[in-house]
């Protein structure tokens, strides 16, 4: 019966020490995997043209599409594993420029903050292999599409 005792209270322990594990890597797991380097590949602002009159979607969305084929490809944001964010993207002639920052994620785990000049929020909507879909409700609202590239 003792024996019994002892390897129902050994399993309860190694049960403990696995989930315990399973919480830490969950904790860990978004901030391991957003580090690096991420390209910036699509941006849909479908969410922002909603209630917009039909007039004004088209115009403004002809204005986004021709930024964003300015920045596609060419924007990238560099997560540091020291809580640092680089935002490097083309301005207007052309030239890359980079501007700076801090990046951290809130206690779920489920949102990314970015602090360059405005701080934005975003919600992390899949984080998956080299796939990041990131997601805003501040103006204008969008979701950006980002492939890790390193």
């Amino acid at each position: 019966m003792c024996f019994i005792f002892v390897e129902t209270k050994f399993e309860m322990k190694l049960l403990s020490i696995i989930a315990l594990s399973f919480i830490l890597l969950a904790c860990s797991s978004n901030e391991d995997k957003i580090a690096g380097k991420w390209r910036l590949e699509k941006i849909d602002y479908s969410e922002h043209f909603e209630g917009v009159e039909e007039d004004v979607r088209e115009m403004l969305k002809g204005k986004m599409e021709e930024e964003f084929e300015r920045l596609k490809g060419k924007t990238f944001f560099v997560f540091g594993e020291d809580k640092s964010l680089e935002l490097q993207a083309p301005n207007y002639l052309g030239k890359m420029t980079s501007d700076k920052g801090k990046w951290k994620l809130n206690e779920a785990k489920d949102s990314v903050f970015f602090e360059i000049g405005i701080p934005e929020s975003y919600q992390i909507v899949s984080l998956v292999g080299n796939d990041l879909k990131l997601k805003t409700d501040e103006m204008p609202r969008r979701t950006l599409f980002l492939k890790k590239v390193d």
